[in-house]
């Protein structure tokens, strides 16, 4: 594929750039000029003593309870309260009831408050939570110095980019469903925001696994990133760092892929092998028909599963025919090859460095392959 033109760049890095200006610290969408209050219905409290108004939407809502909850909400109020900030109140629409304006997208802080009010807000999703959600908490929770629910929301997606092996082999064969919907149509753009909310909320465990996804996109989508074409923002990329990581295990991973070669070649027939006449012909079968398929089943995705990494030949003789106790010996011997890429990954994507590097991985990556 020929490299983007100048010209193709500067646009991209002109959306990168209105992108950021329209942005807080955070990544919250710039709030648009109020034309006319709307309240929310879930989030109105007749009782309410206090009035957070996010782009045109209104959420009459206790003091207490924000203030209990978060140190950033206690010092608004107080702002609020002395007039320190006069840009923090807006007109209230509830006579006698002060109002607080802050810039985070209305749906960001519906979110939120109703997170603080529901126990269950996020459980009662399960296991269809849209990854928006799980992606707008951990924003609002950093923000607003809430950890409970920065650490429940990641929660969800630190049990699909995990740090045990075990764990990862139970969603590559289908044992183990995640608790939260992928976008099918924006899987890199959701990839990239979790790269860089893994970063902003310290989740650095998450970023071995969360590369590795990204790395099995092109170098042209990893250096410029992805642009939507509507949305409160157009724009999402990783850091240059990132980029440079993924690009370069990008490589290795291709590399270890090759050892799939190998695993299938060296293969031998279960010693309970109940094939009439044994497996060994099925198994050569596999070998010459995965040797003749390379070049298309070349890919990074040296972690998927043996099936995964089949692809089309799972349809083939050399597959089909092997009875199970042979087919469970390929995949155990698969899996160990890849519990010896498992441990080399951070290294290979240059996460490995000292306990007091802001993106080392933790030391629960490396524990012992159990039995």
């Amino acid at each position: 594929m020929p490299s983007p033109s100048l010209a193709a760049y500067a646009v991209r890095k002109r959306a990168l750039t209105r992108a950021h200006d329209n942005m807080d610290v955070l990544g919250s969408a710039e709030s648009p000029e109020v034309v006319e209050l709307k309240h929310s219905h879930d989030l109105w409290y007749d009782d309410g003593s206090v009035v957070i108004i996010a782009q045109d939407t209104g959420f009459l809502v206790h003091r207490t309870i924000l203030a209990s909850h978060s140190s950033r909400f206690r010092e608004l109020f107080r702002k609020l309260q002395s007039n320190e900030d006069p840009e923090l109140s807006g007109d209230s629409p509830v006579p006698g009831v002060p109002s607080l304006r802050v810039d985070d997208a209305a749906s960001d802080m519906e979110h939120l408050l109703h997170a603080l009010y529901r126990r269950d807000y996020l459980e009662s999703m399960v296991p269809h939570i849209p990854f928006a959600v799980l992606s707008s908490l951990m924003r609002s929770g950093h923000k607003y110095a809430i950890t409970g629910i920065v650490d429940e929301a990641a929660s969800h997606l630190e049990d699909y980019y995990t740090t045990d092996f075990k764990t990862w082999v139970e969603h590559c064969r289908g044992e183990r469903e995640t608790t939260y919907d992928h976008s099918e149509t924006e899987e890199f753009a959701e990839l990239i925001e979790l790269v860089n909310l893994s970063r902003l909320t310290g989740k650095f465990n998450m970023l071995p696994l969360a590369l590795y996804r990204c790395a099995q996109y092109s170098s042209e989508d990893l250096v410029y990133g992805y642009h939507r074409a509507d949305g409160p923002i157009e724009y999402f990329s990783v850091s240059p760092y990132d980029s440079s990581r993924c690009l370069d295990g990008r490589d290795w991973l291709m590399q270890q892929s090759c050892r799939l070669t190998g695993t299938i070649g060296g293969a031998t027939p279960a010693m309970s092998c109940k094939k009439i006449g044994g497996c060994a012909p099925w198994l050569l079968a596999l070998y010459e028909e995965y040797v003749r398929a390379l070049p298309e089943l070349m890919a990074p995705d040296a972690l998927a599963s043996l099936e995964e990494r089949l692809g089309p030949l799972k349809t083939c003789p050399g597959w089909t025919q092997l009875c199970d106790e042979c087919r469970r010996l390929l995949v155990k011997r698969h899996e160990a090859a890849i519990w010896e890429t498992w441990q080399q990954l951070p290294a290979a994507l240059h996460l490995d460095g000292d306990e007091d590097d802001e993106d080392a991985v933790g030391a629960e990556w490396y524990q012992p392959l159990s039995t």
